[in-house]
């Protein structure tokens, strides 16, 4: 769905039942396109971003020239795809560019639509910390978690946890079989519904079930069959009873 321009200024939440939109108070969307099942928090904006379902954005935090995909939760007081400023002209000041600032600009006002026109790409299943600051036209890739008042200067790689400033790597999250098999698996487009059942706090076993949950559809018959033998460990339900 495409919003142009919505704004809650009146009540606590809005909510748009048809599209499971939520907006806290003074939470604004501008001219982005929206999936659904979006909850923007108190004071939170999103501006030209396309966002996927089952996504949360903290209070006071501002997203803006931005691809997001699904399942990401993004702090308090952020900052995504911010406006930057020329770093080898004359000034960094806008009056170069901007011929709508509130103060005198010069003329013929300087093209600057490249910096405009960056895109920030935010993948799928990304936790971003609270006040961090996020570099327009970096990838955060599917699974990266970015630490509380991180810079992120650089792109972050699948399942890779970085903190700092700039942000550096801390360690990823599972290792290489593991990424690989979730990559492959992509199981951010399954529905909530669709993932009911899954035990993620045991991450083979839920990457295991998942799959079979997007071959099937069979997910909730499944887990309860596996649960029925609790002396089967998961390769051996790999193996020996899952087709």
């Amino acid at each position: 769905m495409y919003i142009k321009e919505e704004e809650n200024l009146d009540q606590s939440i809005v909510v748009d039942d048809e599209h499971k939109i939520q907006m806290a108070l003074g939470s604004r969307i501008l001219d982005s396109y929206i999936e659904g099942n979006l909850y923007l928090d108190r004071y939170a904006c999103v501006n030209r971003v396309t966002c996927g379902q089952f996504n949360g954005l903290g209070n006071f935090s501002y997203v803006s020239r931005s691809n997001i995909g699904r399942y990401c939760n993004m702090g308090a007081r952020i900052s995504v795809g911010g406006f930057e400023h020329p770093l080898n002209w004359l000034s960094i000041s806008s009056i170069q560019f901007r011929s709508d600032a509130f103060f005198e600009s010069v003329q013929p006002v300087v093209d600057y639509a490249e910096n405009d026109n960056i895109i920030t790409e935010i993948k799928n299943d990304v936790w971003v910390g609270d006040n961090a600051v996020i570099k327009s036209g970096i990838t955060l890739s599917t699974g990266c978690v970015i630490g509380a008042g991180s810079v992120v200067t650089k792109n972050v790689s699948p399942y890779e946890i970085v903190a700092g400033n700039p942000a550096k790597l801390i360690r990823r999250r599972f290792d290489d079989k593991i990424i690989e098999d979730l990559l492959n698996l992509e199981w951010w487009l399954l529905s909530p519904g669709d993932l009911s059942g899954v035990s993620f706090d045991q991450i083979d076993l839920a990457i295991l079930i998942a799959s079979h949950c997007k071959r099937y559809g069979a997910i909730k018959f499944l887990y309860s069959f596996l649960l029925g033998f609790p002396f089967l460990n998961t390769t051996q339900a790999a193996t020996g009873l899952v087709p």
